[in-house]
């Protein structure tokens, strides 16, 4: 199976592809390469399964979170129209993300994440035996040699921490990751009543 994570951005967004449980391919690319990607991919006789970061809102929202929330509609819109069929789109608020791979509450910091990916996952690089190293010529010696997270990176590293968590949830907990089930969410989520601005008028006998 493969398994398409994306960190969004604003102009440039953070991908990592697994495939059967492995790293295949990561990269950090501009918004419209990663749609040629997803366009390549999708017309795969096997679709890939995609997972993208969910974008939150929160009480202060700034341009860059308002691109962000611009192209993460773009991907799904591009996604749907690129697979021809239906394919599995699944999204996952960060916080989620870093609680599970972390084990620590939402308030885990990326370097947590990171520690606790390259633990799951392996080394970026591993260091040489020096005796096997001295029988090669001096132009192929290394001091070390890529590890499984070697192509992992800056925000590549969130996507991967999206890529583990979908790895580990059970597929008949997956559907309320979906567009469609978080949209009925929002419907069916209560409005907060706003606070009256006018100040109650005291009762006559005690003015």
């Amino acid at each position: 199976m493969m398994v398409v994570n994306i960190d969004p951005g604003t102009t440039y967004s953070a991908y990592v592809i697994l495939k059967d449980g492995e790293i295949y391919k990561a990269g950090k690319v501009r918004n419209e390469e990663l749609f040629l990607l997803i366009n390549r991919l999708c017309r795969l006789s096997v679709k890939p399964v995609i997972v993208i970061e969910q974008v939150k809102a929160y009480s202060v929202t700034g341009d860059t979170t308002v691109w962000t929330v611009w192209w993460y509609g773009r991907f799904h819109e591009r996604l749907v129209s690129a697979a021809r069929t239906s394919i599995d789109i699944y999204y996952v608020p960060r916080s989620t993300v870093k609680s599970h791979v972390t084990g620590m509450t939402s308030k885990a910091k990326d370097k947590h994440v990171r520690m606790a990916l390259i633990d799951r996952w392996g080394p970026q690089t591993y260091e040489t035996d020096p005796e096997e190293q001295a029988k090669l010529p001096k132009a192929k010696r290394r001091k070390t040699e890529p590890g499984p997270t070697h192509l992992i990176k800056s925000d590549m590293w969130a996507a991967l921490a999206v890529g583990s968590w979908f790895i580990d949830q059970p597929k008949e907990e997956l559907s309320q990751y979906t567009a469609e089930n978080l949209m009925e969410t929002l419907r069916k989520k209560p409005r907060k009543k706003k606070k009256s601005t006018q100040t109650q008028q005291q009762p006559a006998a005690l003015r």
